[in-house]
């Protein structure tokens, strides 16, 4: 019998106040007999929560606080060389995104376990197996190990910006889309097609689209529940893609359009702000329900027009022509219908005339 090892977060703990937090943290690395631990941070408002989180953690054990400045390669290597001096045998994460990515990437590169403390739920990233890790003008997508443990300050990403929380959304709904694209590469005979890794994917982006999309007509609050929801379908698409062994359950032809976007616009928007506009291509390239999807975008605060992120449908169609560039390994609903101009400009016309 062929069994397949994966890893998946030991430990899940919501806190709705500070000394919840910290207990709850304090707790894992009693039992897991940790003596040295290392706080990674960025600048701004998540240095005092890491700062705090630091000083009551360091009551019953050595530790260190680092704060760096940028998402870079070269920030990952300090981090790396930081860890190799200071030898701690727990790496802590605080903060949004970027600075988790580069906290999970360089306790990967050190063979170091990983907490993710994520102040806010924009992306994916908060417990994913991959970094995503700016290098000069380029983006990449780099493989890391999945964190130990997520601890999510409630009363922190109940603060954040709704951007940032629509913005997680996107990300989590771009599950469906790209199912769909890694069925078509499946087809062609180009990659293995996991039944379990798209079951666990569809399941995660449904926790929310199908739950609340039933029901709702109006604007949806972000609720402590549904901060909860989305949370636990980020962390179900970090496990797809590591069942998986890649991003493919979890990223298709929307996320290239989003770094088209990037690489073309400069990053205009959030992430997942981006990666929902590409949804709405996706499902309209793949005969799915776009309208649908654009009608629970309206409801959870994403973009439903690309002027609300600052683009001109000239813009856009620029994006979908170099999409597939972006990443041309990968197999998508673009690359199917092989899209040219001509077609990229009816594309965007007919979903936004």
């Amino acid at each position: 019998m062929y069994l397949r090892k994966i890893s998946v977060p030991s430990h899940l703990r919501f806190a709705s106040s500070f000394k919840e937090l910290s207990d709850n943290i304090d707790e894992v690395l009693c039992q897991n007999s940790y003596k040295r631990f290392l706080i990674v941070s960025g600048r701004g408002s998540v240095r005092r929560v890491a700062k705090k989180l630091f000083d009551s953690l360091s009551k019953r054990r050595k530790g260190e606080l680092l704060v760096l400045e940028a998402n870079s390669m070269a920030t990952v290597k300090d981090l790396a060389d930081f860890a190799k001096k200071y030898k701690p045998e727990l790496i802590i994460g605080t903060g949004g995104g970027k600075i988790l990515d580069v906290a999970k990437l360089g306790a990967s590169k050190s063979k170091i376990p990983f907490f993710s403390v994520p102040t806010q739920v924009s992306h994916d990233g908060i417990s994913s197996p991959v970094a995503i890790i700016k290098d000069g003008n380029k983006t990449l997508s780099l493989g890391a190990a999945i964190p130990k443990g997520v601890f999510v300050p409630l009363y922190l990403v109940k603060k954040a910006s709704a951007r940032s929380t629509s913005s997680g959304v996107g990300d989590l709904l771009s599950n469906i889309t790209a199912v769909r694209d890694w069925q078509l590469a499946a087809e062609k005979g180009m990659e293995e097609y996991d039944d379990y890794a798209a079951i666990v994917a569809h399941t995660a982006a449904n926790s929310i689209y199908t739950s609340y999309n039933n029901y709702a007509s109006s604007k949806i609050d972000f609720t402590e529940d549904f901060i909860i929801r989305l949370v636990e379908g980020l962390i179900l698409s970090g496990v797809a893609m590591e069942i998986s062994g890649n991003s493919r359950p979890c990223s298709g032809s929307e996320h290239k359009i989003s770094h088209a976007i990037d690489a073309l616009f400069n990053s205009p928007a959030l992430h997942g702000e981006q990666v929902a506009l590409g949804i709405l291509i996706s499902l309209y390239l793949q005969g799915g329900d776009y309208e649908k999807m654009r009608k629970f975008f309206s409801l959870v605060g994403l973009p439903v027009h690309p002027k609300e992120i600052g683009l001109t449908k000239t813009q856009l169609v620029e994006a979908v022509c170099y999409a597939p560039q972006t990443r041309p390994g990968r197999y998508t609903i673009l690359e199917k219908k092989n899209i040219k101009k001509r077609q990229a400009v009816e594309i965007v016309n007919n979903l936004w005339d």
